[in-house]
């Protein structure tokens, strides 16, 4: 059963040593990293971190050991060159009497490039209640203000708090 569910998780999957020798890797794993099965296989998971995410990995890895798992964001590096954003969900365990991780890693691209993508709005939002010569202010329902932009601070004579 665990053999189906490696092979057809919609989640890239690698098994690997406490050392980070790759020890199996599933289809989608190969897909997302665009490497073959045998060009992973005893590769170092390490070897696959973008060298500024080390930091992460080594204070994930501690996390791992201390609770059994962890949770984290990093690139990983596929064949063609270019860094993949993903979040690993590594856990411990025991498999075939050798203490072993299991990373699942999920593609956030698409996540990374919405977070971008409503960073860069709000901040054209802003620019433009800031700029405008109109007064906005925004009140909560009870009627208290909760933002007022320089316009309108300055129609009303007030100050900025």
């Amino acid at each position: 059963m665990f053999h189906t569910l490696f092979q057809h998780a919609n989640d890239g999957m690698i098994l690997h040593g406490t050392q980070g020798r790759i020890l199996e890797v599933n289809p989608k794993g190969l897909n997302l990293l665009g490497y073959t099965r045998d060009e992973l296989l005893n590769r170092s998971f390490g070897k696959l971190c973008f060298t500024n995410n080390l930091p992460v990995a080594a204070r994930a890895f501690e996390t791992l050991q201390r609770f059994g798992s962890a949770n984290f964001e990093l690139l990983l590096e596929q064949k063609s060159g270019d860094f993949l954003p993903v979040e690993i969900s590594s856990s411990f365990f025991t498999l075939e009497g050798e203490n072993v991780i299991l990373s699942l890693i999920r593609d956030i691209t698409g996540r990374r490039q919405a977070e971008a993508s409503l960073q860069n709005s709000r901040s054209s939002f802003s620019n433009i209640v800031e700029k405008t010569s109109d007064g906005i202010i925004v009140a909560d329902e009870a009627g208290n203000v909760c933002f007022g932009n320089l316009a309108a601070v300055s129609m009303l004579g007030l100050t900025v708090e």
